[in-house]
């Protein structure tokens, strides 16, 4: 089916905001179209830029993704589908167009009318009844724990559409965070894609949800198990940030915070204060946000888009940001000497950065080491906030962030990144990219993007024998290693956990 130009944009027009209908059903149709112009409206997408190669009537999506068609977009792709075997299999050509498409898909879903349009409810409607919906669910869970009766207990497998039939396809039970309970090291947090956050009390032999009733709005983009209390834990859930006081059986929504939450820490010893690190929404920065009453109340003090952040280990006081500060065109490295107050930028070793992720160590004689591992633009890649495709470079600092030093190899002997999408593309960007340090040897870190690697050497090391995760290529051979996206990683100890 061909549609022109026209066809898209016609359908680009202003509707009144829409409850998706898990949600629709809890209230009167008349008190939530209720809606003003002014208030600000739920939009669960974060804007991307098009991915190189990828056809024309994406375009539309890129330009104004609550605007248009559902249901035209879903024929034009399945109809590209079709004739693209590529786009099918999603070769590494292919594949940064299909899940630019399929990120977007998964967002606006929920929202589609009958009349294939997106209609997005406003902030205040949409918290409303996820509340609402979340009390109702929470009393179904009780009566399900006494009435004997079954429950979903949370994403353990998958499942594949295999020519009319169903296969099962465990390895995309996507875990996107872990967190570690510094104060009970058996006690580990894990969020995934599908929303539910599971927990393990004996160092992962086994796992149970945290009320898989609860709804967070989406993914679990961040999460932090407080290092004092191994029941009071930190949530970054769809644009919301949440907490949970009963490790994880009942979660509150805070204020001040609506954006997607990219890193959260809690002060060890003042568990008061929250600090987090939030992107983007609407198109509009998050920026930097204290707490000081434990998450009740938030100030912002610093503006842009937040990708990670750090304390240092035993000094709270100074706090590592990477960020895109408002007015600037690039991601950079800021330090605080004072909890997060104020930032001051420090130079790093790579220019025009995209995206990017830091960790520190807690190991005795780790207390000045900083790690980053980022993207950086080299003319072709594209440059979103949650894109940020480029060439990888794992960087090291041993005073503090004051200097740097980059331990990555491009090509040749001791090759950092394997040739397989990470070394040239920087895997998938920003979506999938993480590094973690150990608590005893502050040289031995792992990180990835969509291969992962673990170095004793500070990050260098030759990529295979680096390399625990993905596919390692040349241009005669390919050599397969259990594949994995490197979403989270937590090191404990010289034993890592990884996800």
């Amino acid at each position: 089916m061909c549609h022109s130009k026209t066809d898209i944009t016609h359908l680009t027009m202003k509707r009144r905001p829409w409850i998706p209908l898990s949600l629709l059903g809890l209230a009167l149709a008349g008190s939530v179209y209720g809606y003003e112009d002014s208030e600000s409206v739920y939009d669960p997408y974060s804007r991307e830029p098009l991915p190189e190669g990828a056809p024309v009537w994406m375009a539309a999506i890129r330009d104004d993704p609550s605007g248009v068609s559902y249901a035209l977009m879903d024929s034009l792709y399945r109809g590209w589908l079709a004739e693209d075997v590529d786009a099918r299999v999603k070769t590494v050509d292919r594949k940064p167009a299909v899940n630019f498409y399929r990120r977007w898909m998964k967002a606006y879903r929920p929202f589609v009318g009958a009349d294939g349009m997106i209609h997005l409810p406003s902030q205040q409607h949409f918290s409303d009844s996820l509340a609402l919906l979340n009390r109702r669910r929470a009393v179904a869970r009780d009566e399900a724990s006494t009435g004997g009766k079954w429950r979903n207990i949370g994403p353990n497998a998958t499942y594949v559409n295999d020519a009319g039939g169903f296969r099962l396809k465990d390895s995309q039970v996507c875990v996107y965070r872990i967190s570690v309970a510094r104060s009970n090291p058996s006690i580990v947090y894990c969020g995934t894609e599908t929303g539910v956050i599971f927990k393990t009390a004996d160092k992962g032999k086994s796992w149970k949800p945290c009320n898989a009733l609860h709804n967070f709005g989406g993914p679990i983009y961040a999460l932090q198990v407080s290092p004092d209390n191994p029941d009071l834990v930190f949530a970054g859930g769809g644009q919301r940030l949440w907490r949970s006081a009963d490790g994880g059986q009942t979660w509150q929504m805070l204020p001040g915070v609506e954006h997607r939450v990219n890193s959260i820490r809690c002060t060890p010893g003042q568990p008061s204060r929250i600090s987090v690190a939030a992107g983007i929404n609407d198109g509009q920065g998050g920026g930097f946000f204290v707490s000081t009453d434990g998450g009740s109340s938030f100030r912002k003090t610093f503006a842009g888009i937040c990708h990670d952040h750090e304390l240092q280990p035993g000094n709270s006081g100074r706090v590592y940001l990477l960020a895109k500060a408002d007015g600037q065109d690039k991601f950079g490295f800021y330090i605080s000497e004072d909890g997060g107050e104020h930032f001051q930028p420090s130079a790093l070793p790579v220019a025009n950065i995209t995206a990017g992720r830091i960790c520190v160590s807690d190991a005795p004689a780790g207390g000045d080491y900083v790690y980053a591992l980022v993207n950086a633009k080299d003319g072709t890649y594209d440059e979103g906030p949650y894109g940020g495709l480029g060439l990888p470079y794992i960087l090291q600092s041993k005073d503090g962030g004051r200097s740097w030093a980059d331990n990555t190899t491009r090509r040749g002997r001791g090759q950092t990144f394997s040739d397989y999408i990470d070394n040239d593309k920087g895997g998938q960007g920003y979506f999938d990219m993480m590094v973690g340090a150990s608590s005893s040897n502050p040289d031995h870190v792992i990180f990835g993007l969509c291969s992962a690697y673990r170095s004793t050497e500070g990050g260098k090391g030759e990529m295979r024998s680096t390399a625990i995760g993905g596919g390692i290529r040349t241009l005669t051979a390919c050599i397969p290693i259990c594949r994995t996206l490197m979403s989270a990683a937590a090191i404990h100890g010289s034993a890592p956990t990884e996800a």
